[in-house]
């Protein structure tokens, strides 16, 4: 009998004792229900150990006979993660997983366990073929021994439409649905009740479990739920286990209205840090020097362009590196209290793996300008998600988060396992007052409680700024400087001053410019241009 699990197989409590892990009251809750075969979602804060939650019962229930092939997949938001999550696998049963890299273009029969993003996974699932509606079909042969599907970072993978979705949204989303949900259905419908179903995130929230129990058809899934204490003191009545299904009408946090289960690890401290709009790169060094960090972590906004970010960043004395999976590496041991690739991490952190950080996306080796300072790691927040980073002991956010579940997982890279770990949200004095209020509530924690704010200059970094923006400017789906504005027209001139001007000839010709097509129709490719009528047509910027 296992000193983990009564159900859990020798050889894995062996390896949880090789590996110095002791199981705490989540993962233990989550064994004793996926152990008993039910469908499982582990809501529980980042830095709990939930890989683990669905590591140990997914490699129980591997058969050993060769001939049954593929047995699991678990599915992913990144590469990265997949590289991560294929580790921690493998360490407990060697050969066990294969994570997905770029480029594969056959399904790899050497391990019972696939791990990776949805989209490539059911690319290579499929193997091409499609169903009288075109979508891609899993052909049963290849799905005929599976045993289990994970969803790790579920919420990334689903993207259930919230309460206020329109009818616009659900349109598009009937017409296109997520990878990682047409996986899921078909899995549910080719394999039935021998398929089990396991979901992990910190941001489960009632539509994402309805959707999971929809999409599974039907099904009813155990809520395995840390109440919130630190992971590294966690009790045995620290985890509690809740029953939902396609209704749903678990209330959240057990009856009261508004606040999450989980939230933000108590063991982070968060400090909001002002400055002017242009002054971002010299508040980003006061913070890294204020903080004493040694290996702080920087978000970029979403929808940057990394590799650009990373040469400001250079250029502005920041020994800026890509974090992505060459610098992870993947072959280092599971550590202590079940985090994968922690000791590898923390020597990287530390600046002692070179070559692989040289390798790292064509930029981890090039530094532009005298670097001062530690090694400042660079991602975007869909780029880090889930990832465990040890020895990442600042994270620093480049304007106020879009959503409180955003903060949560950029903040979760720090500060696991209930260690100490601190957070540096960057933005303007005028968005920090409008958006935190709000924010705060929804975590029940008052994040503008440490407050200051950076008002020494560096002009040629702020004329860097300037400059790096305008790029921004003139395009209407991203975010400039860092602010969180709403997304539309630029500020600047109308497009009704941007108009080349009335047609002198009264038929709608532009005075710089005749039209291509039809007489009387100004070009589209000329914005503002005047019709025949005398209106404007709208254009861009």
């Amino acid at each position: 009998m296992s000193a983990h699990h009564p159900l859990l197989p020798k050889s894995l409590s062996s390896a949880l004792d090789v590996n110095g892990i002791e199981l705490n009251s989540l993962q233990r809750a989550a064994l004793d229900a996926a152990l008993r075969g039910l469908d499982a979602i582990i809501h529980a804060e980042t830095g709990s150990g939930k890989t683990l939650c669905f590591a140990l019962p997914m490699l129980a229930r591997l058969s050993t006979a060769a001939a049954d092939g593929l047995q699991g997949i678990v599915l992913v938001p990144t590469l990265e993660l997949a590289a991560q999550v294929a580790r921690v696998l493998n360490t407990l049963q060697a050969g066990s997983a294969i994570a997905l890299t770029p480029g594969v273009e056959q399904l790899p029969d050497s391990a019972p366990v696939l791990v990776g993003p949805p989209a490539m996974m059911l690319r290579l699932l499929s193997g091409g073929e499609r169903g009288v509606d075109g979508a891609p079909r899993l052909p049963k042969a290849s799905v005929r021994a599976m045993r289990t599907v994970v969803l790790d970072e579920a919420d990334a993978l689903m993207m259930p439409l919230g309460r206020y979705a329109t009818a616009v949204d659900k349109e598009r989303r009937e017409a296109k649905p997520k990878e990682a949900a047409i996986l899921l259905e078909q899995l549910c419908a080719l394999c039935g009740e021998k398929l089990q179903v396991m979901a992990a995130s910190a941001t489960v929230g009632r539509p994402l479990r309805r959707m999971l129990a929809t999409t599974c058809g039907g099904r009813t899934f155990e809520v395995i739920r840390d109440s919130g204490a630190d992971a590294a003191e966690a009790s045995e009545t620290s985890a509690e286990a809740l029953t939902i299904g396609a209704a749903d009408d678990e209330s959240d946090s057990r009856g009261v209205v508004g606040r999450r289960p989980i939230g933000l690890p108590s063991c982070v401290s968060v400090t909001v840090v002002t400055s002017e709009e242009d002054n971002v790169l010299a508040a980003v060094h006061d913070v890294i020097r204020a903080e004493g960090a040694a290996a702080p972590l920087l978000f970029i906004p979403p929808g940057r362009s990394l590799p650009t970010e990373l040469q400001l960043l250079r250029q502005c004395s920041l020994d800026a590196v890509a974090l992505d999976a060459a610098v992870l590496d993947s072959s280092a041991p599971l550590a202590a209290h079940g985090v994968a690739g922690r000791s590898a991490a923390a020597s990287l952190i530390g600046g002692g793996s070179s070559s692989s950080s040289s390798s790292s996306s064509s930029s981890a080796s090039v530094v532009v300008g005298a670097s001062k300072g530690p090694r400042v790691f660079v991602a975007s927040p869909s780029g880090a998600r889930g990832l465990d980073l040890p020895g990442i002991d600042l994270v620093i956010i480049l304007g106020i988060p879009p959503s409180a579940d955003a903060l949560v997982h950029m903040a979760g890279r720090t500060g696991r396992q209930g260690q100490p770990g601190r957070v540096a949200i960057l933005s303007t004095a005028k968005e920090a007052d409008k958006k935190l209020a709000l924010m705060s509530s929804q975590l029940a924690r008052e994040l503008g409680a440490e407050r200051r704010h950076v008002a020494v200059r560096e002009e040629v970094w702020a004329e860097m700024w300037r400059v790096h923006g305008k790029r921004y400017e003139r395009n209407e789906d991203a975010t400039p400087f860092y602010a969180n504005r709403p997304r539309g027209r630029p500020r600047g001139r109308s497009a009704a001053g941007r108009t080349s001007g009335r047609s002198k000839s009264g038929r709608g010709e532009s005075s710089t410019r005749k039209p291509k097509v039809g007489r009387g129709r100004a070009s589209p490719s000329v914005p503002g241009a005047s019709r025949a009528d005398g209106s404007k047509e709208s254009g861009g910027p």
